[in-house]
């Protein structure tokens, strides 16, 4: 009989944007969303989150630079929270975002194919006071399109993803985001932090076994 995953002391690393760093859009909080899951799953959780990161760009923080940068051998589980900014400031295209994302997911288990990877789609974002779902970005694409395609990528490559959209649509909508978002933007306060944590926290635990 297979056993159950076991969370307790389990080595995690955590990759991404601004949102895994813990940035509330002014500075990096110490109660930053990793440093939550850890003590939710009682397990080992290493922050590898870069400000302003993307899955497409070409600078060390950005994700084809940072993988290359871990050794996958020492974890096993990577949740990868990456998109936000290839919205915001990228003029890739979607198709372009979906393949790099690809590729990068590959050169993963290329590195370490027992590790198990979990996607994290992009939290609801707000540019000007307006949500961000709809709205076309440089790349020609809404930040729904995103979402869809980030997502279709990983269960191409059946890999677990959890969608805020259907997990916890309510975690920042337009009736909260002026509470939840310290910048009324895009970065969380130090609650919700605390709260992506716990929504993490049990979404792994329903869907690893």
């Amino acid at each position: 009989m297979k056993k159950t995953f076991n969370f307790n002391n389990c080595p995690i690393i955590a990759i991404g944007d601004s949102i895994t760093k813990g940035s509330n859009g002014h500075e990096v909080l110490s109660s930053n969303y990793p440093k939550w899951l850890a003590y939710y799953l009682h397990a080992n959780v290493d922050n590898a989150g870069e400000n302003g990161a993307t899955i497409t760009g070409t600078r060390e923080i950005d994700m084809p630079q940072k993988i290359r940068s871990i050794n996958w051998r020492n974890y096993q589980l990577a949740i990868c929270f990456y998109g936000t900014n290839d919205y915001g400031h990228s003029k890739a295209s979607i198709e372009d975002v979906s393949l790099t994302l690809a590729n990068n997911i590959n050169i993963i288990c290329q590195a370490n194919p027992d590790v198990k990877i979990i996607g994290i789609l992009p939290t609801t974002r707000y540019d000007d006071y307006k949500n961000a779902s709809d709205v076309f970005c440089k790349g020609g694409y809404t930040f729904n399109d995103l979402l869809d395609a980030l997502k279709l990528t990983y269960q191409v490559l059946n890999i677990d993803v959890l969608d805020w959209r259907v997990w916890n649509p309510n975690l920042i909508n337009n009736h909260n985001y002026q509470n939840k978002l310290n910048d009324c933007h895009l970065h969380p306060n130090g609650q919700t932090y605390q709260e992506i944590a716990i929504n993490i926290a049990n979404y792994l635990r329903n869907t690893i076994k």
